[in-house]
């Protein structure tokens, strides 16, 4: 059998593993947006400030509906690097190729200050890093196509230092020049599925899809292990997570809102 996902991460980045969610909790703390407006089912989602995992729920995740859908950490990064060794990681599944949307957003926006973001666009991985208030790229790299295909996929960008960052589509790889370095403190917070709202630069979309098994490690992620990774996908991950093509119908629904708690 196959070595579960979840649990493969856990013994690829052991105490460098800064924060692993599931996104398919049964249940936990609410998901409420800005109003108050909290999910009226099972409170499935991101848990703030945990790394530890919950109790396997099955074939479930975290569906945003591509509006304004979003999990957020608040209080910082807790513990994540703000420059390399760094891997920001995610399973995510999108049919929608139009979209240009954010996957996972890391960081403070305001100028002098590094903000992050790993995104979607016509079916592509992309990222960039920005300092200027929110106003433009620093810079940007485009990354493996064929990310909204329908399936499940591994999106994965990682570095060891200042200036050798790979994005990860699976096995696809495509290498940049660049790092990952981001600002910590308390209103520097981690976002899934939505970009700072304050900022005004593209993409502007919520994300459109499914996503679970966020992971964020303050350490390398070489392609061995990306290797390793998208094999427990396409195995179904023993007992945790269903095969590539029929997580869909494991959605659990999540409606505008970050985890409070």
């Amino acid at each position: 059998m196959a070595t579960p996902f979840a649990d493969l991460v856990s013994s690829i980045y052991g105490s460098n593993l800064k924060r692993h969610c599931k996104l398919w909790e049964a249940s936990g703390t609410n998901l409420v947006d800005a109003t108050g407006n909290a999910d009226q089912t099972a409170n499935n989602g991101l848990l703030v400030g945990q790394t530890a995992l919950s109790s396997d729920a099955g074939a479930k995740s975290v569906l945003f509906d591509g509006v304004d859908d979003y999990a957020r950490q608040t209080g910082g990064l807790l513990g994540i690097a703000t420059s390399p060794p760094l891997t920001f990681g995610c399973l995510f599944k999108t049919s929608n190729a139009s979209q240009a949307a954010c996957l996972i957003s890391a960081g403070r926006y305001n100028t002098g200050y590094g903000h992050f973001m790993f995104y979607i666009e016509g079916g592509q991985l992309k990222c960039g890093w920005c300092n200027t208030g929110g106003g433009t790229w620093s810079w940007q790299e485009d990354g493996p196509t064929g990310a909204a295909d329908g399936n499940t996929h591994l999106a994965l960008v990682t570095c060891s230092s200042g200036s050798d960052l790979r994005m990860y589509l699976d096995n696809d790889e495509v290498a940049s020049s660049h790092g990952i370095n981001i600002t910590d403190g308390a209103t520097c917070d981690v976002r899934l599925g939505v970009y700072s709202r304050s900022m005004t630069i593209s993409p502007p979309d919520a994300f459109d899809g499914g996503m679970e098994q966020f992971f964020a490690a303050n350490q390398n992620t070489t392609a061995g292990n990306v290797s390793d990774l998208v094999d427990a996908i396409n195995a179904g991950g023993g007992s945790t997570l269903p095969p590539r093509t029929n997580m869909l119908g494991g959605f659990m629904n999540l409606r505008g809102g970050f985890c409070n708690g």
